[in-house]
């Protein structure tokens, strides 16, 4: 009997390291159901899913196991002072390696979404994580965040005050990051600033938009809260507006062409019918009786529409040359001076 209460220690030691072995095997078990769940929203593959947790899972059950094991050697020994100097680091550790865990399902799930979206939000969860792990590790370690959190804000107060311009390019950049009204790959046209270009890169303080020149124009983010900005990219068809010019004596034969080319552009099948097709006259001038066209196409790429737009002139002026009429040509009248 004083045999058994003398070893009773190594039995209490064993104990617990069967019960931490068991609950690891089962915390692996549960990562295996829970991928079976989470892998049907988030296309993350088999083998990264476990290259994800079950590697931080095992540190933090090793660490946990030592410590365990040293605080029950050292409690039979008397060296318990000695072993709780060493539980900051055993804390550190487990932290360390959820946020670990938590850096890897984030890299592996920004793989699974869009380019553009995904740098963004990589970029506020590490920023975030970085900031929580290192206020828990000072916490660990019994150091006041308190006044570091204090002098921290009037630092963060003077450093905004110093460089607004900077901070509030970052918080536009945060805004275009969230609402996504251009990508990169977007064309966009500021008017104000007369520019019209491809969006090729979106950074936190400035975006990169090559221009028609094919020239490297970096606009600061704050810009884009100021200007009206026009997403070419996101347009849904291309606008054809003309008028033709007719002779005064081509007049009777007008409404005729004007009937012949609405059938034609009714039946066009690269006109966007769902917008009304306009065909109108549309004046009498001095010198000229005029018809328009107002029409949407379905082409969205400006190589496509110029053939388009091509393809409905040429029909139109063939109307215009068989029903025997001609476009007016300009008048220039002079005045000849009289003899004195």
């Amino acid at each position: 009997m004083d045999c058994l209460v003398q070893y009773s220690w190594l039995v209490e030691f064993l104990v617990g390291i069967i019960f931490l072995i068991a609950l690891y095997f089962l915390s692996k078990k549960a990562i295996k159901v829970a991928e079976k769940g989470f892998r049907r929203k988030i296309a993350i593959e088999k083998e990264k899913w476990k290259k994800i947790f079950f590697p931080a899972l095992k540190i933090v059950f090793i660490s946990i196991a030592i410590y365990y094991a040293l605080s029950r050697i050292s409690m039979c020994f008397g060296m318990k002072q000695a072993v709780q100097s060493i539980k900051p680091i055993r804390d550190c550790l487990i932290v360390l390696s959820f946020t670990w865990m938590a850096y890897k399902f984030k890299q592996s799930f920004i793989q699974s979404i869009s380019i553009a979206k995904g740098q963004a939000l990589s970029k506020m969860l590490s920023i975030t994580l970085v900031l929580v792990t290192s206020l828990i590790i000072l916490s660990i370690f019994q150091v006041d965040i308190v006044p570091l959190l204090a002098f921290g804000g009037i630092g963060a107060a003077v450093l905004g005050f110093a460089a607004k311009d900077v901070m509030s390019s970052f918080f536009c950049g945060m805004m275009l990051a969230a609402t996504r009204s251009f990508t990169v790959g977007d064309m966009i046209l500021i008017p104000e600033r007369n520019l019209e270009g491809v969006i090729e890169e979106m950074g936190w303080n400035v975006t990169l938009v090559r221009n028609k020149d094919r020239c490297a124009v970096y606009v600061p983010n704050t810009l884009f809260s100021q200007l009206l900005i026009i997403n070419l990219s996101q347009r849904t068809g291309r606008r054809i507006l003309e008028t033709f010019y007719l002779r005064h004596a081509d007049f009777d034969k007008l409404f005729s062409i004007t009937t012949e080319v609405r059938e034609f552009l009714t039946c066009y099948s690269a006109i966007d019918h769902s917008v009304p097709v306009l065909v109108f006259m549309s004046a009498t001038g001095k010198y000229s009786v005029d018809f328009s066209i107002d029409i949407y196409t379905t082409a969205i790429s400006l190589s496509d529409y110029v053939v388009i737009k091509e393809e409905v002139l040429k029909q139109i002026s063939s109307v215009i040359l068989r029903k025997g009429a001609k476009l007016a040509h300009p008048i220039v009248l002079s005045e000849v001076p009289k003899d004195s």
